[in-house]
């Protein structure tokens, strides 16, 4: 019997053609990337797996019947149960998609007794920073780390060879972290 794990990533922009300049991604194409980021995807997620995706999982244009279709396919292909937490790119045609267990703008989570906030964006505050609480986001394509003393971590797929991070190896980073609770 094989146990649930839980992953966070974000910023795949699958399809989106323009990233692999903005980010400078090692690609020749789009369809080079998404083929790499698929395979890097299934090679460390299981399908009993729970994947929290925090935004910008494809670029589709906002045209629900021409893209829904496309989205579904790849979200077929992707092991595990996934929840969406919305993105700024994440158009109609990804958010009508069948195959997200559920989406969110912002969630809240507990693991292990872990407390997690997820968002898309990175906050500079977040309900139980002062007791430890992590602040997971993606967005900002490596541009913008966490600040010291904070567990806040961009999960962006720029950051992590376009893998997504299993709660162990987040914990193993955040247990680094040489935390300053700012409670008063």
């Amino acid at each position: 019997m094989s146990t649930t794990k839980q992953f966070f990533t974000s910023d795949h922009h699958f399809y989106h053609e323009k990233i692999i300049g903005y980010c400078n991604r090692p690609f020749a194409n789009a369809d080079e990337m998404d083929e790499y980021m698929i395979e890097k995807w299934n090679s460390v997620v299981g399908n009993g797996d729970l994947v929290y995706h925090l935004g910008d999982f494809a670029i589709t244009g906002y045209s629900k019947t021409k893209f829904i279709p496309k989205v579904e396919k790849l979200l077929k292909r992707l092991n595990g149960n996934k929840i969406l937490i919305k993105g700024n790119h994440d158009s109609p045609g990804v958010l009508g998609a069948q195959g997200w267990a559920k989406i969110r703008n912002l969630t809240h989570i507990n693991i292990n007794g872990q407390r997690i906030i997820l968002c898309h964006y990175p906050l500079r505050t977040w309900q139980f920073k002062a007791y430890g609480s992590w602040q997971l986001y993606g967005h900002v394509h490596s541009n913008m780390p966490g600040l010291p003393g904070e567990l806040s971590m961009d999960v962006g797929v720029d950051n992590h060879d376009f893998t997504p991070l299993s709660f162990d190896q987040i914990k193993e980073m955040m247990d680094k972290v040489e935390y300053k609770s700012n409670k008063v």
